[in-house]
């Protein structure tokens, strides 16, 4: 499902308890991807925390820029 969720209006089912009232259009990921790729970066969803201390539940998404992603010619 990784790559499901960058999907405009695709929502997990049963990701939280009660799963079918889950609020939310599935929209969100979709739009960080959307004005990540024009600022030349990369969304991802991390295998575990890059961070010492984060909590090991949950999801990480990280967001990568490039140093110089539109050179001038």
């Amino acid at each position: 499902e990784r790559a499901l969720v960058f999907e405009r209006f695709y929502r997990v089912l049963g990701g939280a308890p009660g799963g079918e009232n889950i609020e939310g259009s599935g929209l969100g990921l979709a739009i960080v991807r959307e004005i990540a790729q024009q600022h030349g970066a990369v969304v991802r969803i991390a295998d575990r925390p890059v961070m010492p201390g984060l909590a090991s539940s949950g999801t990480l998404f990280v967001v990568e820029f490039t140093a110089n992603p539109n050179p001038p010619h």
